[in-house]
């Protein structure tokens, strides 16, 4: 399986894969490796941590600041997750 990214995190899920590079390009895999979808992500990620069935909490630092970011992946992944 090729991916267009160069991961920094990955995280494993009950529906798949979490994959986002030092960018904050996000891919999103099923259990099986097929894309579910690609989508922009905050750049600068320094650590992910899903929760519940379809949750991503992202943070960020840029040197001074940092963020925190709770994303909603159910429209990218529960209608194409076998276990929605």
């Amino acid at each position: 399986m090729a991916i267009k990214i160069t991961p920094t995190f990955l995280a494993a899920t009950s529906w798949g894969y979490i994959l986002i590079d030092r960018q904050g390009q996000m891919i999103l895999l099923d259990r099986n490796g097929q894309t579910l979808d690609r989508r922009a992500a905050p750049v600068n990620p320094c650590v992910i941590a899903p929760f519940g069935k379809f949750g991503l909490l992202l943070s960020t630092w840029n040197g001074t600041q940092g963020n925190l970011y709770a994303i909603d992946l159910e429209p990218q992944v529960g209608q194409n997750s076998e276990h929605s």
